[in-house]
């Protein structure tokens, strides 16, 4: 923390750099994601935190990790709401209100009231309804990105470099709609691990990989 501190002093931005490792792990030999931070190097050492440490979760389908990095917040967006209709957020409105109506309409257990006790019941049923609408829409975030997970897991390796395509692809255009500059290229190159051949380049528009001594 100290470092990046030091570092705005002469920097007044939080631009950074971050390396990202993919692979699979010594022990468990299991899809694993590493992505470290690094705040600067100063007298020699480098000063770094790692921000993610993921492994891959097992599926019904096999085992899946599914993790971004970088400027993602549309893709993200995508997996949680993908195949949901259009006003699936005011479903999750409506049926926490309509729950909040019920309630209000039940006649009291306690005819007495004391000052203060209606803003307060009024208060807590507030409350009750944005939890029931938070609790509502993540865990509809949740179950689509496990079902993702859980597809992704069962695809071969052409497949799923054309869906990684496809949804960088997605965050571009969302950039290129509100007038921002696109983060990556038009042409994407896949980055393949597999226990047979190891790291490869795969080119989803050849439908080919790029290393000589592979084929798809």
């Amino acid at each position: 923390a100290w470092a990046r501190k030091w570092l705005l002093i002469y920097y007044p931005n939080d631009v950074g750099a971050t390396l990202t490792f993919v692979g699979y792990g010594a022990k468990e030999y299991l899809p694993a994601c590493v992505s470290i931070n690094i705040d600067g190097y100063i007298l020699k050492k480098m000063f770094a935190q790692i921000d993610k440490n993921e492994k891959a979760s097992r599926n019904p389908s096999g085992f899946c990790l599914f993790e971004t990095f970088g400027q993602d917040n549309e893709i993200w967006r995508f997996i949680q709401e993908a195949g949901l209709e259009q006003n699936f957020n005011e479903q999750v409105v409506n049926e926490a209100v309509d729950r909040y109506d019920t309630i209000s309409t039940q006649p009291p257990i306690n005819a007495e009231t004391v000052d203060g006790e209606d803003e307060k019941e009024e208060y807590n049923h507030s409350a009750r309804i944005k939890d029931e609408i938070q609790s509502g829409l993540s865990e509809i975030a949740q179950r689509n990105v496990q079902e993702a997970r859980q597809s992704l897991a069962g695809m071969n390796l052409s497949n799923v470099a054309s869906i990684a395509t496809r949804l960088i692809h997605l965050q571009n255009l969302a950039l290129d709609l509100r007038g921002e500059l696109a983060t990556v290229g038009s042409r994407v190159v896949v980055g393949v691990i597999s226990k047979a051949h190891g790291f490869s380049l795969f080119d989803v528009e050849s439908g080919r990989y790029l290393n000589p001594d592979q084929t798809p």
